[in-house]
């Protein structure tokens, strides 16, 4: 498993010096590698690296094809953070809902203490109904640090528009003041 991790990042420092054809497929190749936290990173990898046209073609085909659940999240992941279309965007909040685990916990050698599938999935909370949802639920089942965190950001979006926060905290059957309760204490 080390060796996995130190030659994705052999790959990353390639990637610096210009050699990215290798480095893209290099790392794409451990994205479909199984369900670990090696095609967990590789995706992480691929979604804040350059990514030419081709490369996501590629893996919007390869998407299609996907039938793990897991690793199809990911692809959304991948392909809402690095194409911003609407359509894998939404796909990553409907999967959302349904993998919980995975926002709350780093399932990867990225070395964060939020997992980077739950900070995008935050960034699209600012703007994104279901995805602000998705937090609230969160902290019905978070703790320690991923409450805090998830706290933070439930922080941002009440200074950005409390009515909107109200709202959602309403739709999603949490009381408001244990939210702001959480808040406070953060």
């Amino acid at each position: 498993m080390k060796q996995k991790l130190l030659f994705l990042l052999i790959f990353v420092i390639f990637n610096a010096a210009g050699c990215s054809r290798g480095l893209v497929g290099g790392i794409y190749k451990h994205a479909g590698d199984g369900d670990n936290k090696e095609s967990a990173t590789a995706f992480i990898i691929l979604s804040n690296i350059y990514l030419s046209e081709n490369d996501i073609e590629k893996i919007k085909k390869d998407y299609e094809k996907e039938k793990n659940k897991n690793r199809k999240y990911y692809y959304e992941y991948l392909l809402a953070k690095r194409t911003q279309e609407e359509q894998y965007i939404t796909a990553f909040i409907n999967s959302s809902k349904d993998s919980m685990g995975v926002l709350m916990r780093n399932d990867s050698n990225w070395i964060s203490v939020a997992s980077p599938i739950y900070k995008q999935l935050a960034y699209y909370s600012k703007t994104n109904d279901d995805a602000l949802n998705i937090l609230f639920e969160l902290t019905k089942n978070g703790d320690g640090a991923n409450l805090a965190i998830v706290a933070e950001d439930l922080f941002e979006i009440q200074k950005i528009n409390a009515e909107r926060f109200s709202e959602a905290a309403r739709n999603a059957g949490v009381r408001e003041a244990i939210i702001m309760d959480l808040i406070e204490n953060e």
